[in-house]
């Protein structure tokens, strides 16, 4: 973990502590959800940036005859390109432990364990993919806040690796309470479920 970054993880996990011990503080559930979800889009839109400029060396690489000390000094470049976004990946999983963090605190382990898992081959389900660029995402967050603020802890599932479906997770009994937020009226077989 990055020195840079270490200020940042202290403060997130003093948070969780302390959620762990007031669930009921719907302040504290709305900050911390606010805060992982500015990490996350701030690490991704570096994700993004890297992926461009490794693009474009890659094209200019093949695109054109450079000299035998260009090629390798642009080798050289992509390697590190590559290497950085592994990192940035790595940190967007380390913010998403923190929305596992808020998960764990008030659901049931084993029950999480199915919204993880594909019960046909118990491979993990696929990744909920970027936050950044969700065209449904200012409708989940407002109605995560909507519902805290009505007294029922939630969770923005995207902010998670644990939850694997749904959009927001009611935080109610042992069991995971997943909803569906859907903008467009179209509707498939994800919908109809």
């Amino acid at each position: 973990m990055h020195g840079r970054y270490r200020r940042t993880v202290l403060r997130l996990t003093s948070m969780l502590r302390q959620l762990e011990t007031e669930r009921e503080n719907t302040n504290l559930l709305v900050a911390l959800q606010r805060d992982l979800v500015c990490l996350i889009r701030s690490t991704e839109k570096r994700i993004v940036k890297l992926r461009a400029e490794a693009a474009k060396e890659t094209a200019y690489l093949k695109g054109t005859r450079p000299s035998k000390d260009k090629a390798t000094q642009l080798k050289k470049r992509i390697t590190l390109l590559n290497k950085r976004i592994e990192k940035e990946q790595y940190l967007k999983f380390i913010w998403k432990c923190f929305g596992d963090g808020i998960a764990f605190i008030y659901l049931d382990k084993f029950s999480l364990k199915h919204t993880f898992y594909s019960m046909e081959d118990y491979s993990p389900k696929q990744d909920a993919g970027a936050l950044s660029g969700k065209e449904g995402f200012v409708l989940e967050w407002k109605a995560v806040k909507k519902v805290i603020k009505a007294g029922i802890p939630a969770l923005l599932c995207d902010i998670t690796n644990i939850l694997r479906h749904g959009d927001v997770c009611f935080l109610v009994g042992s069991d995971p309470l997943l909803v569906e937020m859907k903008s467009s009226r179209n509707t498939n077989k994800r919908t109809e479920r």
